[in-house]
């Protein structure tokens, strides 16, 4: 009577399959009825027993409904953020102790990957030009990175330029940095192409002859 009506059927045939002898999970989820007619979440561990000379089956019961709010909560806010980085243009890099553990696909594109297999599990300085590596690794030792620019590779191993800066989030025991990741390749032509018009007047200033007047 204390089982809601979408757990009968369940609870019977795993205890009807526990005294038979199968094999059957011994640790569960289910929902039971209160007596008000609230409903809660348990977890089962049952098992059986010999009782009088018969197989018994005998369980514990634990209400487990905070846990399952707080993990529904905790699914909710996974799935905001995961929305969130997956709609931002920025590149978002996550990584523990330099290991990749996330990326959104704005990064991903940047490294010319379309699946984040390709980039889960790596060294993040496999993704770096190696004469930016001891300034990476210094950073890394810092909480919080203010922008700095590096080159990094895309896949087929062509360099681009990046502007990055980290910020550090503690999840538990674990240390998480979160990299944002700029592609800069335009702004580096812009200031480029401004550079050579400055440097071209400044050849044409100095070319021209001086004006004579004569009183």
């Amino acid at each position: 009577n204390y089982v809601a009506p979408e757990s009968k059927a369940l609870i019977a045939g795993r205890v009807k399959a526990r005294l038979a002898g199968e094999d059957v999970p011994s640790v569960y989820e289910t929902r039971l009825t209160r007596k008000d007619g609230t409903v809660i979440d348990a977890e089962l561990s049952a098992g059986v027993i010999q009782y009088r000379g018969r197989p018994a089956d005998v369980g514990m019961i634990r209400n487990i409904t905070e846990r399952k709010k707080i993990d529904e909560a905790l699914r909710e806010s996974e799935d905001r953020f995961r929305r969130f980085t997956e709609a931002t243009a920025e590149g978002l890099v996550f990584h523990e102790k330099g290991k990749i553990i996330d990326a959104n696909p704005a990064a991903l594109a940047m490294y010319g990957l379309t699946d984040n297999a390709e980039f889960v599990g790596r060294n993040l300085l496999e993704f770096i030009t190696p004469e930016a590596h001891p300034l990476v690794l210094k950073q890394m030792q810092l909480e919080t990175v203010l922008p700095y620019e590096i080159q990094c590779f895309r896949a087929d191993g062509s360099t681009f330029p990046v502007e990055t800066s980290t910020r550090i989030y503690k999840v538990g025991e674990k240390t998480i940095r979160a990299s944002s990741i700029r592609d800069i390749t335009e702004r580096k032509q812009a200031e480029q192409a401004l550079r050579e018009i400055q440097q071209l007047l400044q050849l044409v200033m100095d070319n021209i002859p001086q004006s004579v007047f004569c009183p």
